[in-house]
């Protein structure tokens, strides 16, 4: 008997033998001894009915049909998109009643990820990723876990403070390129440096391993070799560091000795089921085919939201942008994310610390993306060819395609001109519910419309 016809025919005669029932499209679930799946599992693996199936593989058919190119082409999975930076109310390192209560409203606002920040531990010296009161910070853990949010706190994987007595000059780039502010002076060590490969990498194991933490946030300190620029820093950077083997190509495309030294430690991360965020600095990120991130922070002293989104537009899921405070809106920071499958974050502290105005454009355009964005979602980014449009769409304009169980067309207009726009097929709009179903839009100048397809015109 062929495979395929075993499992069309003969299983399914075994198991209606043994149960004396039907099977039928549409019904949830199905008889049988089969345990309850894990409440973490996604709604999809875990409650979707065959009719729940049967909706997102023909919205997705739609998609397939109706755009033939764009950028980037990704499905969302393992996706937390809320993340906050969080800083405990007492310096000691002992949660208290305070932070229970903050911890429960970014609960209530969806926040699924906090980042506890440097203080938590002493990040850069002798006692290097150890927990200043660990027993306080396992609790922090804890409360965290019982408001059903991951931790993954501070960490730095090429930062050190150059006057701490463990440092060794031939970790690190000279002493002219350390990044040095009031309370500390940090050289940025090599990861092609054996040395302190042999001195870094299980310290950062040891965070997970010691508090039960959900995975780490690495803030990089890392300085390209060579004449390669970098962010903050020019080219005339001296070659070599003096503890140093040069083992892979590097250039401005491709980061080697970094990648290698990141595959491995986010390999580790994940054999744990941990999660793995990355800053390096700016707008950049570390170039190389490798997985190193499962969450990249961009956006630290960049100044205009143009620029940060064009240099970050085309990096590889999922990018959380931080919140520019020199916007002439609170939503310029959505409007500029949300088209290319990112979200901006929560930070630093407690909520509300960047401004009620913030949180409040935060909650509105978090609840138009979280179902936007649930486990199996396919999403089309920067599509440059389709036919979802009866009119032509002008420059500094971005479409882009999220699917399920509903569509989701949305458009971002980046010129402070408004346009009109004729779609194929009717939509209601998530951003303007006044608005009746209909296929005529107004864009409006530095805006951002979300679109949910109602019906489609050869559907």
């Amino acid at each position: 008997m062929e495979r395929r016809k075993f499992f069309r025919t003969g299983s399914q005669a075994v198991l209606l033998g043994a149960i004396g029932t039907n099977l039928k499209a549409g019904t949830n679930t199905y008889p049988g001894s089969i345990p309850k799946t894990s409440p973490d599992s996604p709604e999809i693996l875990r409650s979707y009915t065959a009719s729940d199936h049967r909706k997102r593989l023909e919205s997705i058919a739609f998609g397939e049909r109706m755009v033939s190119n764009c950028v980037r082409k990704h499905l969302v999975t393992s996706y937390i998109p809320g993340h906050a930076v969080f800083a405990l109310n007492n310096p000691n390192g002992e949660p208290n009643d305070k932070d229970d209560q903050a911890l429960a409203r970014l609960r209530d606002i969806g926040i699924g990820i906090i980042q506890p920040w440097s203080e938590w531990s002493t990040p850069w010296g002798k006692n290097y990723l150890f927990a200043k009161n660990p027993d306080g910070f396992r609790r922090l853990v804890k409360l965290a876990h019982s408001h059903g949010m991951k931790v993954i706190p501070y960490t730095s994987s090429q930062f050190f403070e150059r006057t701490d007595e463990n440092f060794k000059k031939a970790w690190a780039w000279p002493k002219s390129f350390d990044l040095v502010e009031a309370d500390y002076h940090l050289a940025h060590c090599s990861p092609a440096s054996p040395d302190w490969r042999a001195y870094t990498l299980h310290r950062h194991l040891h965070v997970l391993d010691e508090y039960g933490v959900d995975g780490l946030y690495n803030d990089l300190g890392y300085l390209r070799p060579g004449e390669v620029p970098d962010f903050y820093q020019p080219s005339n950077k001296r070659r070599f560091t003096e503890d140093e083997v040069l083992a892979f190509k590097e250039g401005p495309t491709q980061d080697g000795a970094m990648s290698d030294f990141l595959a491995l430690l986010y390999a580790e991360v994940k054999r744990r089921g941990g999660i793995y965020k990355l800053h390096k600095e700016g707008v950049d990120t570390v170039h190389t085919d490798l997985k190193v991130y499962d969450y990249l922070w961009v956006g630290e002293a960049a100044g205009d939201l143009n620029f940060v989104r064009e240099s970050t537009k085309n990096y590889i899921p999922y990018v959380s942008p931080q919140r520019l405070i020199n916007t002439s809106s609170e939503n310029e920071s959505f409007i500029n994310a949300i088209p290319y499958l990112q979200f901006p974050i929560i930070g630093h502290g407690q909520p509300g610390e960047q401004g009620q105005k913030y949180l409040e454009s935060f909650v509105y355009w978090f609840n138009l993306y979280r179902p936007m964005v649930e486990e199996g979602t396919w999403v089309w980014i920067d599509i440059t060819s389709s036919d979802l449009f009866q009119s032509l769409l002008p420059r500094n304009s971005v479409v882009s395609l999220f699917i399920n169980r509903e569509v989701y067309l949305v458009v971002a207009n980046y010129n402070n001109k408004s346009f009109d726009l004729k779609t194929t097929d009717n939509y209601i709009s998530m951003t303007n519910p006044n608005i009746k179903t209909q296929n005529n839009w107004e864009i409006g100048g530095r805006s951002l419309e979300i679109l949910k397809l109602v019906s489609a015109a050869n559907g």
